[in-house]
């Protein structure tokens, strides 16, 4: 069977072998993990006291 060298074709093939899962999923799941960091940190700091609004009032 012949390949078909179509132009269609050669793009459809090309972006058929790339990662998506992978060049998607992977900043997506980074972004997510540090919004899910970010939280515990912020809740960490006003638990231990350390309330950065209140020390921004303050300097106001």
């Amino acid at each position: 069977m012949a390949k078909d060298s179509t132009p269609s074709q050669i793009a459809t093939n090309a972006l058929q072998s790339l990662p998506f899962d992978n060049i998607i999923g992977g900043p997506l799941n980074a972004c997510i993990e540090a919004q899910q960091l970010e939280k515990t940190a912020a809740k960490f700091m006003k638990e231990a006291g350390l309330d950065l609004d209140k020390e921004a009032e303050e300097k106001e």
